[in-house]
């Protein structure tokens, strides 16, 4: 069996070939753009699990070659003592020892080569196939299909198939066994030599049998621990792109969050001047300042959308809260906006306590309000509705607007309709929902606008 010095030398040249396959596929110039160099996830993950395979690959394949001599040689020094011993004419066992004697040679040659390098896949389908066409030599001088050594030629093929798969390779080593058979089957009998007499062709059959067993393991075995392996080292690559990727994303979420948070200051200060000027000026100039004070308004809400997307996950802050007063603070926050645009906003429902984090949900129910308000046409009318669903408390938010599609109840971040909005209300709505262990769903209201109902576990965890 070859040496664990061997075995690492097979493993060390693969991951160096695996290496340089992955330098060359990431180095500048492969492709004409950047965007041509990045493949997508399934597409990258097929052509990292092809370089694995093939490192994998050649590194068990050279450690067969190397181990295949000592395999073969004692069932090769078997079979030739058993040719000797049936009585076979001289001719037909000198002709059969050479077969024999220079296959052996040449896998102990090829040991020797494989002792400082490693193959390459065409090196071990080459070597596989011309062993099968040598052994299929040894049958035409042993009886043809009536061969005790036939079982031998079906090991080269097995491996070949087993580290090949549905490839050309594989197909072309099976192709070439068939072809072998056929000829040794048109080959007419006792051509060019007669059958090796009994019970010496039963003896060898069985050894040809043992050899091939043995090869068959060591090959298939060891292909079948290579595509384990590349599995393995794939999963940890796929693993150590998403820590990594996820690693990014925190750190970028906490800078976008700690821009957010610095400009809140800022705008304060200069909503603070703008509104002390505002009455130091003329009617044109307090026009002008009006519009400033709304794009501060709105900057803030921007800055303020932005650091409740970049904290979903933070721990809640649970407490005892009334779903009535916090519903009637965001009425009240509102309600000059709904009454500007034309629209009624009313409150329904008796008082419901969960244990919840009060500014999250607090969030979650603005924001649903909000784009209910901002969806609703003049005279049209938003209500909120507290109720209870068997375990669970509903908060319902009704209007008569022009409705939300399904694709844009499920959209990502940032995908917004209004033209002052960021896109980020209802993720920040879903979110927070979600955390506390609650659903949040949408359904069309009767002669138009949109329903969403949430529902909220009256206590975190308890919802069935």
């Amino acid at each position: 069996m070859p040496t664990a010095t061997s075995k690492n030398r097979a493993n060390a040249q693969a991951a160096v070939d695996l290496s340089q396959q992955r330098d060359n596929a990431s180095a500048p110039g492969v492709g004409a753009s950047g965007s041509r160099r990045r493949l997508t996830d399934a597409d990258g993950s097929a052509s990292r699990f092809e370089v694995i395979r093939a490192a994998q690959i050649r590194a068990v394949g050279t450690t067969f070659l190397r181990a295949r001599p000592l395999v073969v040689a004692p069932i090769a020094i078997i079979n030739t003592l058993l040719v000797a011993a049936s009585g076979a004419p001289t001719t037909q066992r000198a002709a059969l020892g050479t077969a024999i004697g220079a296959a052996l040679a040449l896998f102990i040659a090829e040991r020797w080569w494989l002792t400082r390098r490693a193959i390459g896949e065409r090196w071990l389908a080459g070597s596989l196939v011309g062993t099968a066409a040598m052994l299929a030599i040894g049958c035409a001088l042993s009886g043809g299909l009536a061969s005790p050594m036939l079982p031998l030629v079906l090991a080269p093929i097995v491996v070949a198939t087993a580290a090949f798969g549905r490839s050309r390779r594989a197909i072309a080593a099976c192709t070439l066994a068939f072809a072998l058979i056929v000829g040794l089957a048109l080959l007419p009998e006792g051509t060019p030599f007669p059958r090796i007499a009994e019970p010496w062709a039963r003896a060898m059959t069985v050894t040809s049998f043992l050899g091939l067993l043995l090869l068959s393991y060591a090959g298939v075995a060891g292909l079948v621990a290579a595509y384990v392996r590349a599995g393995e080292v794939l999963d940890r690559m796929r693993l150590a792109t998403i820590e990594e990727a996820a690693s990014r994303m925190r750190a970028t979420e906490q800078v976008g969050a700690k821009v957010a948070h610095e400009l809140k200051n800022p705008l304060a200060a200069i909503k603070a001047l703008l509104q002390l000027l505002r009455d130091r000026v003329d009617a044109k100039g307090t026009k002008r300042l009006e519009v400033a004070l709304a794009e501060v308004d709105r900057m803030d809400a921007i800055v303020r959308d932005y650091l409740s997307f970049a904290r979903p996950l933070a721990d809640l802050d649970l407490e005892t809260i009334d779903l009535r007063t916090l519903a009637e603070d965001v009425i009240a926050v509102l309600e000059a906006r709904a009454q500007l645009a034309g629209i009624e906003l009313s409150l329904s429902g008796a008082p419901q306590t969960v244990i919840a984090d009060a500014r999250r949900v607090r969030e979650a129910l603005f924001n649903l309000t909000d784009n209910a308000v901002a969806a609703t046409p003049v005279a049209g009318r938003v209500t909120i509705t507290l109720g209870v669903v068997g375990a669970l408390a509903q908060i319902t938010i009704e209007d008569t607007g022009h409705g939300i599609s399904a694709e844009q109840a499920s959209a990502p971040a940032f995908t917004t309709t209004r033209a002052d909005g960021t896109g980020l209300g209802l993720t920040i709505a879903r979110a927070a929902i979600a955390q506390h262990g609650g659903t949040l769903t949408f359904t069309e209201r009767p002669g138009g606008g949109t329903i969403a109902i949430m529902l909220l576990p009256f206590q975190l965890g308890a919802a069935t």
